[in-house]
C-alpha cells in the first residue's frame, strides 16, 4: 500500500472511530440521529472531528391564524470543538416533510433523502436559534430536520457540498377544518330555518364546546353573512369566536339558538333552533372562515383561521 493510500484509509478510520464514539458514549444527545457527508469521491474524508448538531429546545404552534411553527434550538456553533483539527459550524439548513394524515406521525430518519427544503427557504445563518416557518400539507403532521453545515479548512477531498451534521425535530400537527356543509333538514329548501344543520369537519378530533357539545349561537345577517359562536352574538358587526359564511345573498336577520353534537370526534353538527322565523339564502359558494378561539382540538390546539398559504378556510355549494 502507497504512503498517500495508508493516509488516506488512516483518516476514514479516524472519522468512523470519533462517530463510533459519540453514539456509543453519548456525546451527541437528545434528538441527535446521524451526520452524513456528500461527496462524488468515495474515497475522500473530513479530516479531525464530526460537526456539531444543533439540539431544539422547543417547539411549539404560533398563536392565531396558527398556521406557523416556531422552532427554538441551540446551534452547533456555540459547541467548543476539540483541537486544532476541528469542523466548526458555518451554516444552518431546516427542511421538511410529510408526516402523513394518520392519528400519530410517520417522520422519515433525519438524513434519508425524504426532506426538502421549504420555498422560500428560511434564511439561517450559523448562529440562528430560533425560526417561523410555514409547512404544506397543512391538514398532515409537519415533520422538521435541521442541519449543520461545516465549510471548514478540515474538510478535504472533492465535496461537492458541505459536511451535514443532522438532528430530528419532533411533529406538530395544525386543527384545520376540511370541510363544510349546509343540511337542509328542516324542510324548506333555501331557507335557514329550525331544524337545519350546519356540519363541519376537522383533520382530528374536537375538543368540547362548554362541558361537551354545548349551546351554539348562530347569527343569520342580510349583510350576507352567517356568524358561529360559542358566545351569545349581540350583532352581525361582530366577530364569532367560531367562524364566519360568507357568499350567499340572505333576506332577513335572524338569531338561533343552536344545538351541537360531535364532541370527541372529527365533526361538529349544529342543529339550529329558536330562530323565530326563517331567512331565504341565495344560490353561492359559501365560504367558512375560522375566526377566533372558541374550539379547539382534544390535544388543545386552536382552529388554524389562515387565510393564505395554507388557507384553512373550507367551502360548500349545499344550501339550508
Amino acid at each position: 500500500m502507497s504512503q498517500k493510500a495508508r493516509k488516506r484509509a488512516a483518516a476514514i478510520a479516524l472519522v468512523a472511530l470519533i462517530a463510533g464514539g459519540a453514539l456509543a458514549y453519548g456525546q451527541v444527545s437528545g434528538t441527535f440521529a446521524i451526520f452524513i457527508a456528500e461527496t462524488e469521491n468515495p474515497n475522500s474524508a473530513a479530516l479531525g472531528s464530526w460537526i456539531p448538531p444543533p439540539t431544539l429546545t422547543s417547539t411549539a404552534l404560533n398563536g392565531s391564524p396558527y398556521a406557523t411553527e416556531h422552532l427554538v434550538w441551540v446551534s452547533g456553533n456555540s459547541t467548543v470543538m476539540p483541537g486544532a483539527a476541528a469542523n466548526p459550524v458555518t451554516g444552518q439548513a431546516l427542511l421538511y416533510a410529510d408526516g402523513g394524515s394518520a392519528a400519530a406521525a410517520v417522520c422519515p430518519a433525519a438524513g434519508s433523502g425524504s426532506y426538502a427544503s421549504f420555498t422560500p427557504s428560511p434564511v439561517l445563518t450559523a448562529t440562528s436559534t430560533t425560526s417561523d416557518v410555514t409547512g404544506t400539507n397543512v391538514t398532515d403532521w409537519w415533520c422538521w430536520e435541521l442541519q449543520s453545515t461545516s465549510a471548514g479548512a478540515n474538510t478535504s477531498g472533492n465535496w461537492t457540498s458541505d459536511y451535514k451534521a443532522y438532528t430530528s425535530v419532533q411533529s406538530q400537527r395544525l386543527f384545520v377544518l376540511t370541510g363544510v356543509s349546509q343540511n337542509n333538514t328542516g324542510g324548506t329548501l333555501n331557507k335557514v330555518e329550525n331544524g337545519d344543520q350546519l356540519v363541519l369537519t376537522f383533520n382530528q378530533n374536537r375538543g368540547p364546546i362548554g362541558a361537551g357539545n354545548g349551546t351554539v349561537y348562530v347569527r343569520i345577517c342580510n349583510t350576507g353573512r352567517i356568524l358561529v359562536s360559542t358566545a351569545a352574538i349581540g350583532g352581525c358587526a361582530v366577530t364569532p369566536n367560531i367562524g364566519t359564511i360568507t357568499g350567499q345573498t340572505i333576506s332577513t336577520n335572524r338569531s338561533c339558538t343552536a344545538t351541537s353534537a360531535g364532541n370527541g370526534t372529527t365533526t361538529l353538527t349544529i342543529t339550529l333552533a329558536a330562530c323565530g322565523g326563517n331567512s331565504s339564502v341565495g344560490a353561492g359558494t359559501a365560504t367558512f372562515t375560522p375566526t377566533g378561539t372558541g374550539l379547539a382540538a382534544t390535544a388543545g390546539t386552536n382552529l388554524c383561521s389562515s387565510t393564505s398559504a395554507p388557507d384553512c378556510r373550507a367551502t360548500t355549494t349545499t344550501r339550508f
